[in-house]
């Protein structure tokens, strides 16, 4: 599903400002080429934020991590995007979002 709203996505990329483009360009780096990891350690983590993250490599570039935090910050700017949009439009982005 993610990948077949990419086309979607790159449509609305076009009519929206440079934060926007941003996110969309993030979501769309960790749809194709991310990598999830959870971390499992010893004991009891005091903060889980540290165990989750996204490894973006794409080829012959240097590779990115995103943290939990940094997914959070992504989930909210897609959340002030979707006001932007048509009821279909947000419920399409957001069931995208969350399958990933």
């Amino acid at each position: 599903m993610c990948r077949e709203n990419l086309n979607w996505y790159k449509t609305i990329q076009s009519t929206l400002g440079s934060v926007e483009e941003s996110a969309f360009g993030q979501l769309e780096d960790i749809t194709k080429h991310g990598k999830y990891i959870i971390h499992v350690g010893q004991g009891i983590p005091k903060d889980i934020r540290g165990l989750v993250k996204v490894q973006i490599q794409k080829q012959h570039s240097a590779k990115h991590e995103y943290s939990l935090d940094d997914l959070k910050d992504l989930q909210s700017k897609l959340a002030l995007i979707k006001g932007k949009m048509t009821e279909k439009d947000i419920k399409d982005m957001a069931d995208t979002f969350w399958q990933v």
